[in-house]
């Protein structure tokens, strides 16, 4: 992705992104809920990449979870006791976010991140309106 998120002066990959497995069991694994996002599932792919952890044929209480680097601190994002679609269909669908940390920074972060990608994507819709309109 190129524009608002990722144009060279501001990279959210190098404040906030993904773990794998490795590193997420690496790093401690260990917090308690801190807060809350309101998103969906491919909205998180697109903002910080594919789950560390998917847990969906186990019939466990989560499905899907990011370990996420923010700033040195490991904080958690898991759907809570839903099933394996609900955060996928539901475009507001509640992520539990869980850490060491207090994760009130690391929620505006991620919530900006979010309105950025929106931009970016409506930004697009209306530079092809116009180019469409030009030919």
């Amino acid at each position: 992705m190129h524009g608002i998120c990722n144009n060279g002066l501001f990279n959210y990959n190098t404040i906030m992104r993904a773990l794998s497995a490795d590193e997420a069991l690496a790093s401690g694994y260990t917090g308690s809920l801190k807060g809350y996002i309101n998103t969906n599932f491919y909205e998180l792919v697109e903002a910080i990449g594919e789950p560390s952890f998917n847990w969906s044929t186990r019939g466990d209480k989560i499905n899907y979870e990011w370990a996420v680097n923010y700033r040195g601190q490991i904080f958690y994002i898991y759907d809570w006791k839903a099933s394996p679609s609900a955060c996928k269909d539901d475009r507001n669908f509640r992520f539990h976010i869980g850490g060491q940390a207090d994760a009130s920074a690391f929620i505006w972060a991620l919530n900006l991140r979010l309105e950025l990608l929106q931009l970016d994507q409506d930004a697009k819709v209306i530079s092809d309106k116009l180019r469409a309109n030009l030919t």
